[in-house]
């Protein structure tokens, strides 16, 4: 809940219907970024259909909505927040 003020909140996402060229421009993405990632190195992938799409190419279970940290190739924390994501 909270205060509502219609000038200063923001609307509510929608999903909307991908089109063939979008989702092919995730998969882009996705493979652009798991091509460049380094080794030994800690990758957080936030919420979303593009970083879900890069979970996808390297074969790990990821949420739309969850918090991951990825370090070569597998998941080594799942739904974390500020504190696990630190101590990383």
């Amino acid at each position: 809940m909270v205060p509502y003020e219609p000038e200063l909140i923001q609307g509510v996402k929608t999903s909307s219907p991908l089109t063939d060229n979008e989702e092919e421009n995730k998969v882009a993405i996705a493979r652009y970024i798991v091509e460049n990632m380094d080794p030994d190195t800690f990758y957080i992938l936030g919420p979303g259909t593009t970083t879900k799409a890069i979970a996808d190419l390297l074969g790990v279970e990821k949420t739309l909505l969850g918090v991951d940290i990825i370090k070569n190739g597998k998941i080594v924390a799942r739904d974390v927040g500020e504190r696990e994501i630190l101590k990383q």
